[in-house]
């Protein structure tokens, strides 16, 4: 079967389909992604790049900017998408792909409906579906799915859904992708650490949003109160592009930025933890079979937390409006300002006390 799987959501939610595309590469599918051009990096880490297209599509752009043409999409057999949107639905039906499996737009399977702008836009999504799937000819899905309600994290069980649906050997035991080689001032510092005996914590405090960051003040505190001048750790700092450095750092504390997504996965396959914000990070050191702290603001855990039962989410509830999908109407980030350095001090503990028992 030749399988279409589209993604045109972000980089983390791309790391989540890399299961699916490994099930359906093992039952002997030729597989295809569609997807946002940086996504195609995490796509290339199980396809090749014949494989793999990218588009922009057309309700991202800005106004009175000129849309992508629609993809080419023929010669399809089947094509998945794990997200409600009945843009891609519609997409896939004027592609005419015979078999267009997804989930139905539902508040079940709709992520975080309940603020107001989200709700219009489910009435509506719903509205359509039920308007296209009156009207004689192509119907958007040919095989609409619901969510197990059980699975958590839900994003990643919609992606079980449907392999299970075509009968998939599905399977979540990491590494999900290929390794590549960590940049050599990494490499030297992480046999170093051996050496000495020391576990190795990496550090990311971007995020693509603000509403996703614990502030920099406070990963600056961790790293120059409770963590330094431990003897049993070695850290290392990645400087994201999306958020200023931390300075100043304690000396022995390395710091990094990765030229791009394939050594940002070397380096965090790596690494004995990872402490990150609810991001690309999270689920690419996860994937990877990292120890994941994960620290939550705007996002939902129950949906999008790293998978792994040895891995960590530091969420308070202090917001009432979480998840808000990153349109915060509170006077501050309450979701991130609530999260206490003594709470992700204690995580780590708790995840080095795992990996090093007895001590």
């Amino acid at each position: 079967m030749r399988l279409l799987v589209v993604e045109l959501h972000h980089l983390g939610d791309a790391v989540l389909s890399l299961p699916f595309i490994r099930a359906a590469q093992t039952a002997g599918h030729e597989v295809h992604a569609l997807c946002r051009p940086p996504s195609g990096a995490i796509f290339g880490m199980r396809l090749g790049s014949e494989n793999i297209r990218t588009w922009i599509p057309r309700w991202e752009r800005g106004i009175g900017t000129r849309p992508d043409a629609q993809p080419d999409l023929a010669g399809f057999d089947a094509a998945v998408c794990a997200w409600p949107d009945l843009r891609v639905h519609l997409l896939l039906a004027r592609a005419r792909i015979p078999r267009r499996i997804g989930f139905r737009v539902s508040q079940n399977n709709f992520y975080a409906p309940l603020p107001r702008w989200r709700q219009r836009r489910l009435r509506l999504g719903r509205l359509a579906q039920a308007v296209r799937g009156w009207m004689p000819g192509r119907p958007p899905l040919t095989e609409p799915l619901d969510r197990d309600l059980a699975a958590k994290p839900a994003q990643l069980g919609k992606w079980r859904t449907l392999a299970r649906h075509l009968d998939l050997p599905w399977s979540e035991t990491t590494p999900w992708f290929e390794g590549g080689a960590p940049p050599q001032p990494f490499a030297d510092f992480l046999a170093q650490a051996h050496r000495n005996g020391r576990s190795l914590l990496l550090v990311h405090p971007g995020g693509r949003l603000p509403t996703k960051r614990w502030p920099a003040g406070r990963f600056h505190d961790l790293l120059t109160g409770p963590l330094a001048g431990r003897t049993d750790l070695a850290i290392v700092v990645i400087d994201p592009p999306d958020s200023p450095p931390l300075d100043p750092l304690p000396p022995d504390i390395l710091r990094l930025a990765t030229a791009d997504i394939a050594e940002l996965a070397a380096v965090t396959s790596a690494a004995d933890v990872v402490l990150c914000n609810d991001s690309l990070v999270s689920h690419l050191a996860a994937a990877a079979g990292t120890r994941v702290i994960a620290l939550f603001g705007s996002g939902d855990p129950d949906w999008f937390a790293p998978v792994g039962k040895a891995n960590r989410i530091i969420a308070t509830d202090r917001c009432p409006h979480r998840p808000c999908v990153d349109r915060c109407v509170m006077p501050s980030l309450v979701c991130l300002d609530s999260i206490r350095v003594e709470s992700v001090t204690e995580q780590i503990r708790l995840a080095l006390d795992s990996i090093r028992p007895g001590r």
